[in-house]
């Protein structure tokens, strides 16, 4: 068996290989985030406008990332690129929108220590974000017309 299951005729990756792409991608795009999220600070910007900048970068490479690798299904062709790439965007809109507010919160109960803040607003992002991600990028068996 090769530890993949069938969902709709379609091989889908198990959970925890999934899971397992989607942190490793994650830590790099959260790598990048934190070093334009801490340039931006320094360079006097404020902690919610970088946030929403540095998130916005990072959700544009992070489509193409967690789309191509991530969440790839094995053997499986992409389908609905533009409705997936919409998903992705209402759902970047919302963390954009949503992430500053996690952050604030974050810092309050971090005594304002913005690198431990920031690192908690990402880790709650993160699990709100793979479980839609996961629905998102499900596999899906190709349609016939």
């Amino acid at each position: 068996m090769t530890g993949r299951h069938r969902r709709g005729g379609v091989q889908a990756l198990p959970v925890r290989t999934t899971f397992g792409r989607y942190v490793l991608t994650g830590c790099a795009l959260l790598l990048a985030d934190v070093a334009l999220f801490l340039s931006l600070t320094h360079a006097g910007v404020a902690p919610a406008a970088a946030q929403v900048a540095s998130r916005g970068a990072g959700a544009i490479v992070g489509f193409v990332a967690h789309k191509g690798y991530s969440f790839r299904h094995g053997g499986v062709a992409a389908h609905g690129l533009l409705s997936q790439g919409g998903g992705y965007g209402v759902l970047t809109l919302a963390g954009v929108a949503l992430s500053p507010v996690v952050l604030a919160l974050a810092l309050r109960l971090c005594g304002e220590r913005l690198l431990v803040a920031k690192l908690a607003a990402e880790v709650v992002m993160a699990g709100l974000n793979f479980v839609a991600m996961r629905w998102l990028f499900r596999a899906r068996a190709a349609s016939t017309p």
